[in-house]
């Protein structure tokens, strides 16, 4: 309940901020320093904990393993992602170029979780303009699925277990495992409303609406977004869009002719 009530207490702050400065985004700036701040008690939790008990030294290194599978991960998907963008984006490319040292801050902090990326357009520094799309939002997103699987889900069960071995649990440990909760809480939380937003607009597009009104599958959806293309495509209309043609009077036309 204390991690809940302090999550709204933030997400009500964040929004406070946005009302305050429009065209703003404070909850990236706070899923950022969440993400870092989850990194850095892992370390901590890894380094003073389990590096320094022989009792859970075979979760020491699991646990290493996993950190350094995640940063690999998220590298791997971040380039792909860049490389994607500007070689097709050409506004991200030349704010990247006028903003280098910021851009690398930003890329390290995408290390440990790929969604701080969403940094480059937040706008709450004059610098942090940059301008992607919601296609774009929605894949960076999509790749903080890595973070999750890869390190915070291993990180709750090292956790567990290292504890449960030495039957007490220290601070690092706590606040490893509050940071990681918190982590797992809101993206899970995201990527439900996510989800639910997507499923609850149907999407036709204009060839399907003129044959039989047929929904484009998920994973269309999602390989679209994964290329760095909108989700949706062009010619894309929601359900409340489609209006029935009128039927042709074949005699009235024959007369016109």
């Amino acid at each position: 309940m204390i991690i809940f009530g302090g999550g709204v207490g933030v997400w009500l702050l964040c929004k406070v901020g946005d009302a305050m400065r429009p065209g703003t985004n404070h909850l990236v700036a706070f899923v950022a320093l969440l993400s870092l701040f989850d990194f850095v008690s892992d370390i901590l939790f890894i380094h003073f904990d389990l590096g320094t008990s022989e009792e859970v030294s075979d979760c020491y290194v699991v646990a290493v393993l996993f950190m350094v599978i995640s940063m690999l991960g998220n590298a791997a998907v971040l380039t792909h992602f860049l490389y994607q963008q500007l070689r097709d984006n050409e506004e991200l490319h030349c704010w990247m170029s006028a903003n280098s040292s910021i851009t690398a801050f930003i890329i390290f902090l995408a290390f440990t979780n790929v969604e701080a990326f969403a940094l480059v357009s937040c706008g709450i520094l004059p610098q942090l303009n940059a301008q992607l799309s919601a296609a774009q939002e929605s894949q960076v997103q999509m790749m903080g699925l890595v973070t999750n699987l890869l390190e915070d889900l291993p990180q709750v069960i090292i956790l567990i277990i290292a504890n449960y071995r030495r039957q007490q649990w220290s601070d690092t440990a706590a606040l490893s495992f509050v940071a990681t909760a918190l982590a797992i809480c809101y993206s899970i939380t995201k990527r439900l409303l996510s989800s639910l937003l997507f499923f609850s607009t149907p999407v036709f597009t204009g060839e399907e609406t003129s044959e039989r009104g047929a929904l484009p599958t998920l994973r269309d959806a999602v390989g679209r977004l994964w290329n760095g293309e909108d989700g949706l495509p062009a010619d894309a209309c929601t359900a409340q869009d489609v209006v029935p043609k009128p039927k042709l009077d074949v005699k009235t036309s024959l007369e016109v002719c």
